[in-house]
Formats: structure tokens, C-alpha cells, sequence
């Protein structure tokens, strides 16, 4: 979708919300909170493709694969990928303005890298990553309500 026409659709729904809705009011809160998270083992296929004036060309797939020793700096980028986020959790509330807190969330998505090296179109190689992974987090914490 171009990006006028994205920008079109988000401006009206933000002036269908803004119309239609009714005056309401919600309670304040701020919370403090801690807890740990836990990435499950996950697989990651590897390919690299080779190719020498389009004549000598090799593929390699392999899983759980060491990337130390070839890759040794940084790799950053970034992307919008969709995945899925759920939660759940309970509060007590044991004083007017008060609350202890417990949530569990779990997250799932897959990250997608390519990498490609062309000489002039002639010579070259090509690397993918492809893993996909799944997190539960545990949190626990103290909410103040206003």
C-alpha cells in the first residue's frame, strides 16, 4: 500500500474514532514491576550460496549452527515483522490506591536475516538466516491507582 494512501486510511479512522466516541474517564495508575523471561531453543536455518561467474555455485543448510568463528562483529538492523503477543494476569487490589500484581506474557515471531555480496553480478554469495522464536516472560509487581 503506497504510503499516501496508508496515511489516508490512519487519518480516518483516528477522525471516526474521534467522533463517535462518547466522554469517558479512566483511572491513573503507575506501576513497578520485575520479573524474568525465558526464550525457548530454537532452530536456525542456514543457507549460503556461492557463485563464480554464474558457472560454480554451492548451497549449505545446516541447523544450530556456530556463527562465532566467521562472524565476528556486530550484526544490527531492523524490521517490522508480525508475531504473537499474548498476556495474562491478576491483580489484588488490598487498599483503595494499592495493588500487587502478577502477569505472564508469551511472545512468538521469527527472524528473517539476508545477506548478499555481488561482484558486478558476475561473482558472489548469498547468506539467510531463518529462526523462529517463542519467549515466556513472568512478571510480578506493585501498582499505585489514581
Amino acid at each position: 500500500m503506497p504510503k499516501k494512501q496508508f496515511l489516508l486510511v490512519i487519518f480516518s479512522v483516528v477522525c471516526f474514532l474521534a467522533v463517535g466516541s462518547a466522554q469517558a474517564r479512566a483511572e491513573g495508575f503507575i506501576d513497578i514491576y520485575g520479573g524474568g523471561a525465558v526464550t525457548q531453543d530454537a532452530d536456525a536455518n542456514v543457507s549460503i550460496t556461492f557463485s563464480s561467474l554464474g558457472v560454480v555455485r554451492r548451497e549449505i543448510d545446516t541447523k544450530r549452527a556456530d556463527f562465532r568463528p566467521a562472524l565476528s562483529e556486530t550484526v544490527s538492523g531492523t524490521s517490522l515483522d508480525i508475531g504473537v503477543d499474548l498476556r495474562a494476569g491478576i491483580a489484588w487490589q488490598f487498599q483503595k490506591h494499592l495493588a500487587l500484581f502478577g502477569e505472564y506474557r508469551y511472545t512468538n515471531f521469527s527472524a528473517d536475516l539476508e545477506n548478499t555480496d555481488v561482484l558486478y553480478g558476475l561473482a558472489g554469495s548469498k547468506d539467510t538466516i531463518q529462526t523462529r522464536l517463542a519467549t515466556n516472560h513472568f512478571l510480578i509487581g506493585i501498582s499505585y491507582r489514581f
